[in-house]
């Protein structure tokens, strides 16, 4: 009897060590592919990325030219053709990007496009949560309707 519990107590103890750890790596950045990785050791502390990379991070692929990844404070930034995608409606373009993994926080710079079904926001900076999918601009910013190209100018929007 005793042989059975402690079975069974260490059975749940690595089914629950295994739960936590895998939950710990499902909030990491994670890389899928570079043409060319190197990790700088002595001064960024992080992986320099180029040529077609592509990250995942809960649901949300990135892709850029090139970018640094840095992996212990789970922080990517992005450069040129950049490219956040949210499932089969969200769409957002921009020539830079900050992306802090620990937050879901996306930052944004310039020619910045976000389109879905109805309509397509451009504007030279936004913040982008992917966690709810809220984008936020604070520059001005113009919606054209998909639909029927009414347009919107606002200096800022949520």
């Amino acid at each position: 009897m005793k042989k059975a519990f402690l079975f069974c107590l260490s059975f749940t103890l690595f089914f629950l060590h295994t739960e936590e750890a895998s939950a710990q790596d499902s909030t990491l950045i994670r890389l899928h592919r570079a043409d060319v990785s190197e990790y700088d050791a002595t001064y960024a502390k992080a992986q320099r990325l180029i040529g077609d990379v592509m990250f995942e991070h809960q649901g949300a692929i990135m892709e850029c030219d090139s970018a640094w990844l840095y992996e212990e404070s789970n922080i990517m930034k992005a450069f040129g053709n950049v490219s956040i995608t949210q499932g089969d409606s969200i769409f957002l373009n921009a020539d830079r990007l900050i992306y802090k993994g620990d937050s879901n926080l996306a930052e944004l710079f310039e020619d910045i496009k976000l389109r879905d079904k109805d309509m397509t926001l451009t504007t030279d900076y936004m913040k982008y949560d992917t966690r709810t999918k809220i984008a936020t601009y604070f520059n001005g910013g113009k919606i054209v309707s998909s639909e029927n190209n009414n347009v919107l100018t606002s200096k800022q929007g949520s």
